[in-house]
């Protein structure tokens, strides 16, 4: 068994033999409590340009949300609210159960709880595959060298690679790079792992890959994830519930099942690919960062 030692030193993370009743994508039940994430009357707005229009938006504990929608209508916006990243001009974010924004102890507290895969990897070019796993180590924590190298060993192990702790991040493939992004975010212990465009730029192959390891770490760890995608074979794969996002509004959420069932013309045309219907092709910018 797999396991990663939380940073008190004692219990473990565990990659396997935690399967029962969790999740499976697709299912459209679940017990519903309190969620974990909760987006309540966001607004942000970039000049003239409103990005987040009252966005409310709950997310349960253990399940895996995809986040869809047409490039810069917000989706990487609403993730940069959770993260602290953005603050929102009017609204709240709350992470299990605390109120996150207007307070910057509670919304490092929540920040805490989250780790970021992000669309570039966002690897250290500088620094190799080892040295940026063990980023948080070095930061947040006293371990000896010779622990934390453990541990990073242990965690290319669970996203299946193995001796490339010596590689610069350069001579890495593509989904080479996201693995090794998704074991740095795994290196914090977190409750909830973000994916930012988790497959863009990957063969058919390598992006299934990719998809099945987003549902590893649910089922095995149980984390809460949040996948922004554009892609809907891993909606089809890896989402119990998507959000669709048009215009700054969430427009559709439902389970999987419902989103390819659906006769709303809105998702039609966006999960059918299709240049006409009511989702006009316009060119915008969020006037701010990539949304």
């Amino acid at each position: 068994m797999l396991s990663i030692r939380n940073r008190g030193g004692t219990g473990n993370l565990s990659a396997s033999g935690r399967r029962d009743g969790r999740l499976q994508p697709g299912m459209a039940t679940m017990t519903v409590t309190e969620p974990i994430i909760r987006w309540v009357n966001v607004y942000k707005r970039f000049g003239d340009n409103v990005v987040l229009r009252g966005v409310t938006l709950d997310v349960q504990r253990g399940e895996t949300l995809a986040v869809v929608g047409r490039s810069g209508v917000g989706k990487s916006v609403l993730l940069k609210t959770l993260l602290g990243l953005m603050a929102p001009d009017s609204g709240e974010v709350w992470v299990r159960g605390r109120r996150v924004t207007g307070s910057q102890s509670a919304m490092d507290e929540g920040r805490r709880l989250i780790g970021m895969v992000f669309q570039n990897s966002a690897l250290f070019d500088s620094m190799t595959v080892a040295e940026n796993i063990a980023l948080p180590y070095w930061e947040n924590t006293s371990l000896p060298r010779e622990e934390v190298m453990e541990r990073v060993t242990r965690l290319l192990g669970m996203v299946g690679l193995s001796k490339v702790e010596d590689l610069m991040p350069a001579a890495l493939s593509g989904g080479m790079r996201k693995r090794v992004a998704l074991a740095r975010a795994l290196a914090d212990e977190p409750e909830i792992i973000l994916y930012d465009e988790p497959t863009t730029g990957l063969d058919p192959i390598m992006a299934d890959a990719i998809n099945g390891l987003i549902i590893q770490m649910q089922r095995d760890l149980n984390v809460t994830s949040i996948v922004v995608t554009h892609e809907m074979a891993t909606v089809r794969k890896v989402a119990h519930h998507v959000a669709l996002l048009h215009n700054g509004e969430i427009i559709f959420h439902g389970t999987t099942e419902d989103l390819f069932t659906t006769d709303n013309p809105y998702v039609r045309q966006f999960i059918e690919g299709n240049a006409e219907g009511p989702i006009t092709i316009i060119p915008s910018s969020t006037g701010g960062p990539d949304a």
